[in-house]
């Protein structure tokens, strides 16, 4: 097997590794403060992985060829995406929590 090759299947699997870390630090996150598990994470991630894939197509129509330019406008937009997809899935929650505690007068 060529060093090289290795090198990229340790490289894939620590970044495969990473992404269900940060899945399961989510669940967790969302299940200490909520008490309900939400299986919304799959949804903000392809909302943000399109978001990037439409700015890099986006930037090549455009004639827009350096590669770091495009990797900064795509995490970017890719980033804002999943924040307003982030905050309007904070507010119905918020609004949900609330219809279930109808006499608390935090909501």
């Amino acid at each position: 097997m060529d060093a090289g090759l290795l090198a990229q299947y340790v490289m894939n699997g620590l970044m495969l590794g990473m992404m269900y870390a940060l899945v399961a630090v989510g669940f967790t996150l969302f299940f200490g403060v909520l008490d309900v598990i939400k299986f919304s994470h799959g949804d903000v991630l392809t909302v943000g992985a399109f978001a990037a894939l439409a700015t890099y197509v986006g930037l090549r129509a455009i004639g827009l060829n350096s590669s770091w330019l495009e990797l900064l406008v795509m995490l970017v937009v890719a980033t804002l995406a999943m924040a307003l997809l982030g905050h309007g899935d904070r507010a119905l929650s918020r609004r949900c929590r609330c219809a279930r505690r109808r006499r608390s007068t935090r909501c």
